[in-house]
């Protein structure tokens, strides 16, 4: 695999990385640490 690309199963047992995080294959997603949930960005409804 090239430098700076992540392979992930798009249907792991119990989880799903497209479901979960809304990317489709190919798609540029950023990978950092996890925050506490008092400190996630808040979904806004519009």
């Amino acid at each position: 695999m090239p430098d700076r690309v992540v392979w992930l199963p798009l249907n792991s047992a119990g989880q799903g990385v497209a479901s979960d995080t809304g990317a489709l294959p190919g798609a540029l997603v950023r990978i950092g640490a996890a925050t506490l949930a008092a400190e996630a960005p808040k979904e806004v409804q519009a």
